[in-house]
């Protein structure tokens, strides 16, 4: 009835006041009212029951161009040894057995023809804020990821709170070691693919959300490694600050996802998330927004998609200006009057102009001419406003003081690393 209540009630004030934000028609306002009940109403629900819900999920039918295929890999014996950095966080992950890693492909799956090994792959981690999402759930991704690149394979990476940071970045890395470097088939190996190595230059890493947050901190761990490098990224509103410092964060108010909601075990437990513990937050492979800015260069073209009226909005703007101050090559899109991951309303016209755009950047990054760095605004009529780095930062600016609670993270253990990227936004 709660629901039903915000429906209606939204559904009223579009006829007396207009649509919240001017694009706006009733029937996207109806949509994002629904998604925003809904959301509020689950995160009420046990974390651990809502897993198991999420897993009766079952994705649309693959379009009938598009092959699938399940398939497993088996953990990497070696990965602290490729590496090394994954060291320093043995100690907060809980003991367990280490488990095999659900993957889906699909695309250009089975052909093994000297052609097919040329076709690009896109290597896909799901959003769900780390904690909820699944191949299935986001198979809508997946297929476009395999149209612009040729293929995709999809990643089931360990969610929080029962696998919390590092496994999920374990997992990534351990995908991607799966497609440059696949492991010998052996005669009880239950993958009913036999792997071929795909040259990096043929990779390009994707996420939407906590998903984003992934691929941007696979793509850290990577070059840390002085692993090979794929050939671009593409993060869809990326989740890159944990600690919600920035001021989009309670400026827009229309996003659907819910503000300050606590889970009481976390509450209890003085934790902001489950994904990671407080004094992880700033950690670059945890927050990627908190990466030095010299600490950013050395990273493949990579393009970050954002919405002007998502809640991460910010954490776009500032990790795409801090990373081309660095030399980097970060083809930013900020969409007018969007909401966070608004390609997932894929029929709408600006994701697929979202979508058509995502295609020519990852067909660029396969033929080794990606586009130069840039920062654009894409209007709600299509209209394209070429932003300065000055112009992003000023909005950023802008937002910080705007925000009522714009100290919140006074006192914090991120306190330091929050100060010195304020310091840049401020300067």
């Amino acid at each position: 009835m709660a629901m039903l209540a915000r429906i209606l009630t939204a559904a009223k004030d579009y006829a007396t006041k207009g649509p919240p934000l001017p694009s706006w028609t009733l029937s996207q306002t109806l949509t994002i009212s629904t998604m925003r009940a809904f959301l509020l109403a689950v995160s009420t629900i046990d974390i651990k029951a809502g897993q198991k819900l999420v897993q009766r999920v079952r994705g649309p039918p693959w379009p009938r161009a598009i092959e699938a295929v399940d398939t497993t890999v088996e953990p990497r014996m070696d990965l602290d040894k490729r590496v090394p950095r994954l060291e320093q966080f043995k100690d907060h992950a809980p003991d367990g057995p280490v488990e095999a890693i659900d993957l889906a492909w699909s695309g250009n799956v089975t052909d093994t023809s000297d052609d097919a090994r040329t076709t690009g792959t896109a290597l896909f981690f799901h959003g769900g804020a780390h904690v909820a999402g699944s191949t299935e759930t986001h198979r809508w991704f997946a297929w476009r990821l395999a149209r612009a690149a040729g293929r995709c394979l999809s990643v089931h990476y360990s969610l929080s709170p029962s696998r919390p940071f590092p496994h999920a970045l374990r997992d990534a890395l351990t995908s991607y070691l799966y497609l440059i470097d696949p492991p010998v088939p052996t005669s009880s190996s239950t993958s009913p693919l036999t792997p071929t190595a795909v040259p990096p230059s043929q990779i390009i890493l994707a996420g939407d959300s906590a998903g984003g947050n992934l691929t941007l901190s696979t793509l850290l761990a990577i070059r840390d490694a002085g692993l090979p490098l794929p050939a671009g990224g593409v993060a869809f509103s990326p989740w890159l600050d944990l600690t919600h410092s920035l001021g989009s964060q309670t400026s827009n108010v229309w996003d659907y996802i819910p503000d300050g909601h606590r889970d009481p075990t976390l509450v209890s437990e003085g934790r902001l998330h489950h994904y990671a513990p407080n004094p992880l937050l700033s950690h670059p492979y945890v927050s990627p927004l908190f990466a030095p800015v010299s600490s950013l260069s050395g990273l493949p073209p990579v393009l970050v998609t954002c919405g002007s009226a998502e809640r991460l909005r910010d954490d776009s703007l500032l990790f795409a200006v801090r990373a081309n101050e660095a030399d980097g090559n970060v083809v930013l899109e900020c969409y007018e009057d969007q909401l966070h991951v608004f390609q997932m309303f894929a029929r709408a016209p600006l994701p697929v102009l979202s979508f058509t755009r995502m295609t020519s950047f990852i067909q660029a990054c396969l033929r080794g001419t990606p586009p130069p760095a840039s920062y654009t605004l894409v209007g709600a009529d299509h209209s394209m406003s070429p932003l300065s780095g000055a112009d992003v930062r000023a909005w950023v600016r802008r937002s910080a003081d705007e925000d009522p609670n714009r100290d919140r993270w006074r006192g914090r253990e991120w306190e330091r690393d929050v100060e010195k990227v304020m310091a840049e936004v401020t300067r």
